[in-house]
């Protein structure tokens, strides 16, 4: 008689009972289990998942095979009392075996999680050597600030980005400024520049444009000083309107990344390179935060991991799963003899698995879906302390808001 293909693929040579099988089996499931725990590729890990599945699949297949053979030489000598529990057993016998099997790659995978945090760990340490903080230890709290900093940190680096971009048109619009203030001292007098200047500047802090432009129309206006000569009047006036328009249309197409949190224009780089600074030193305060927090925080996930293995282990393990199942298709197959056994097998065999199906093991999706949950939110908090790592968030020098705010200082 050819061997049981299913035995062949376990490596049997000859036929074997179930005991044998069962533990061969397991060997099977547990070198698959450490194989896995191993693996970096997601592609590969996804494999061996489907590898383990089918290998469930066949294991209960022919434990089923198993069940009708030996079953046949029984049927007459089974305690009458017996057949209501053997068909309640045979009833959860199929979910039985799909929750063990999901238990086995839920166990593969949470094992597979420790390893490869434990080693992404170990690397950074070796990596920060030196630069990390000593004593200190994950709270509740630290958990609290460093979802809060993330937000934050989006933010200040959008605000930076914005006031860079700020940065660039302020900077075009030095000259305009310059040649408003150096035409109206020649026409009206230095001593005019700011009182004439003001309502000009005030409307464009305010975005109100419509006002900006009577306040352009008005400094064109205004009465000129003795002695100025008309036809170069006419073009001062000529250079101070162009000048004075440009300003104008520059802030009211460029706004949206020129206003500050108060909802006022910046007009000169002084302005937003004090901003800027700002949001360079809360940057700051996060990076030394996470810097802090960093190595606590991969711990307290892998420390994570671990309760949630505890969790699944509530279950039992593979192997005691494996002896529950294996004396649950035993009390299908063979007689119940006595009314003792009977009840033996009714309360620590049916009962068990009653209750496992009925509770602790609908918890096993939801515990690979926190693991889950847990890798990525390590691995984004990683991303995340290595991102503001790189940044350059240091300020602008007060050399370059000297150079850049000379020719506006005093009237904007």
């Amino acid at each position: 008689m050819a061997l049981h293909p299913f035995l062949v693929s376990l490596g049997f040579t000859d036929a074997a009972d179930l005991d044998a099988v069962e533990r061969r089996f397991l060997e099977v499931v547990k070198d698959q289990v450490q194989k896995v725990s191993l693996n970096y590729d997601e592609d590969e890990v996804r494999e061996e998942d489907a590898y383990l599945r089918e290998l469930h699949g066949r294991f209960f297949q022919y434990t089923v095979q198993w069940v009708l053979q030996e079953s046949k030489g029984h049927a007459a000598t089974t305690l009458p009392e017996a057949v209501k529990v053997r068909k309640q057993a045979r009833a959860v016998l199929e979910e039985l075996q799909k929750h063990m099997t999901e238990f086995a790659c839920c166990y593969m995978q949470i094992n597979r999680f420790m390893t490869l945090l434990r080693d992404e760990i170990r690397q950074e340490e070796t990596r920060l050597a030196g630069h990390v903080a000593q004593g200190v230890k994950w709270t509740s709290d630290a958990g609290s600030v460093i979802s809060r900093y993330k937000q934050q940190k989006k933010i200040l680096l959008e605000t930076c980005q914005r006031l860079q971009q700020a940065r660039i048109v302020l900077q075009e619009l030095e000259p305009h400024f310059y040649k408003i203030q150096q035409n109206i001292s020649r026409l009206a007098g230095a001593d005019k520049i700011e009182t004439l200047q003001r309502p000009f500047i005030a409307a464009l802090r305010m975005h109100d444009f419509k006002r900006a432009r009577a306040a352009l129309a008005a400094m064109i206006e205004t009465h000129k000083k003795f002695g100025v000569d008309q036809k170069a009047a006419e073009q001062m006036v000529d250079e101070v309107r162009l000048a004075g328009t440009y300003i104008i249309e520059a802030c009211e197409s460029n706004q949206a990344v020129m206003s500050s949190d108060e909802g006022r224009l910046y007009l000169k780089p002084l302005e937003t390179d004090q901003a800027y600074n700002a949001q360079v030193r809360e940057l700051r305060k996060i990076k030394a935060f996470l810097s802090k927090y960093y190595m606590p925080y991969m711990q307290f996930k892998l420390d994570m991991l671990m309760h949630l293995k505890d969790k699944l282990l509530v279950n039992g393990s593979v192997e005691s799963l494996m002896t529950l199942y294996k004396r649950m298709i035993t009390g299908i197959a063979r007689p119940l003899p006595d009314i003792k056994t009977l009840r033996l097998y009714e309360s620590e065999v049916l009962d068990r698995v009653q209750y496992l199906l009925g509770g602790q093991f609908q918890e096993v999706p939801v515990i690979l879906a926190r693991a889950e949950e847990t890798v990525r939110e390590f691995r984004s908090g990683a991303e995340e302390f290595r991102d503001i790592e790189n940044l350059d968030i240091s300020e602008i020098g007060s050399e370059n808001a000297d150079q850049s705010t000379a020719v506006t200082t005093g009237t904007i």
